[in-house]
């Protein structure tokens, strides 16, 4: 088999080819690893001036058709009806997929904004598939949506890395919030959605929200060790969502089912790996009160937020999430419970009554 591929792959490439006898070897492997349903002469039009040019594509290359043989071997049957892996043909077909179920993937409390909104709002060039406001958890998320196939490297990091530098800019951060801030007054479906969360002062609350970074949110129909790296090299905290889709035998997209693993399952799952036991008292507990000892010192609630987090070696949105939602509270309340020192005892000791003595010694 071997000798057969390479026999036609050097009269195909010509006497040209000689000096690239690694590329050859690692290209036949290639055609060898899929027995053979690589064709090659696609192998010779379009794979071989692609890793020719930058030998590093071969294993983007690979990665792909590796994804593409997994999907065949997938099939999930409901109701005695097969389904089988469906392959989107655009980034824009997928992310439709995703806007249409935001609130299963991201929670029942979200608010999408599209990202021509942001755009034109906030004149942020960068390029992004949308923004998704978290209400409940305190956090907000920069969209991506990706196709494995696809170059991720050139796709995603000088997005992100724009829009970071533009974040930097207390002017931008605030373009942001009133752009939000804009579009939730002027949409009755998410004006609703807020006012289920009691806020009472909704501009407040989005610049403290919009003041922690964002996550950038990568949702992709298959992973790849390729977006594994590249998750490291970004400016921002990621998570990857894959998303996959199974379309009905005989009847296409039209009749289909989804898999993939909403946020807030999978941020739980790791933070049950991350946190570790604490001999003092519980971990959400000690961050609360590490945060309350600065504030009582004087310092900013934003600044007593990142200080803990960066003690901590934790996102500023953790700390902010135990200072908050875990303690069903939002911000605006926390804020004001830490103006009287008294008061925001009390409503510790209460909410940990087995810890009195630990909150005494660490707020005396």
């Amino acid at each position: 088999m071997n000798e057969l591929v390479s026999n036609r792959l050097c009269d195909k490439l010509g006497p040209a080819a000689v000096s690239q006898k690694l590329l050859l070897k690692n290209l036949i492997y290639l055609v060898c690893e899929f027995n053979g349903n690589l064709d090659v002469n696609i192998l010779f039009r379009h794979v071989y001036p692609l890793v020719l040019a930058r030998p590093a594509n071969l294993m983007r290359i690979t990665n792909n058709l590796r994804c593409r043989e997994q999907r065949k071997q997938m099939v999930l049957v409901k109701d005695g009806v097969r389904h089988f892996p469906y392959e989107y043909a655009s980034e824009e077909e997928l992310a439709q997929m995703v806007i249409e179920h935001h609130k299963d993937v991201f929670g029942g409390d979200t608010l999408y904004f599209d990202p021509q909104t942001m755009k034109t709002q906030t004149r942020i060039e960068a390029r992004n598939d949308g923004v998704i406001l978290d209400l409940n958890q305190n956090r907000w998320y920069i969209l991506e949506v990706e196709l494995a196939k696809h170059p991720l490297h050139k796709h995603i990091i000088p997005q992100i890395t724009e829009f970071s530098i533009a974040y930097e800019e207390a002017t931008t951060r605030k373009k942001i919030v009133n752009t939000l801030y804009t579009a939730i007054r002027q949409d009755a479906f998410k004006a609703a959605t807020v006012q289920t969360q009691k806020i009472e002062d909704l501009h407040k609350s989005l610049t403290d929200q919009i003041d922690v970074q964002p996550t950038i949110a990568i949702v992709i129909d298959q992973k790849t060790s390729e977006l594994d790296s590249i998750c490291k090299k970004l400016p921002f905290p990621t998570q990857i969502i894959e998303f996959k889709t199974y379309a009905r035998e005989k009847i296409g997209i039209g009749v289909h089912i989804h898999e993939f693993l909403p946020v807030l399952e999978e941020k739980e799952k790791i933070e049950r790996r991350q946190t570790k036991p604490s001999k003092e008292g519980p971990q959400r507990l000690m961050q609360v009160l590490e945060v309350a000892a600065l504030a009582f010192k004087g310092e900013g609630l934003n600044e007593t937020l990142k200080s803990v987090a960066r003690q901590h070696g934790v996102h500023e949105s953790t700390v902010r999430d135990k200072c908050t939602r875990q303690l069903d509270i939002n911000t605006e309340r926390f804020r004001e419970l830490i103006q009287d020192r008294n008061r925001f005892v009390t409503f510790l000791k209460e909410r940990y009554p087995q810890h009195e003595n630990l909150i005494d010694e660490k707020l005396a």
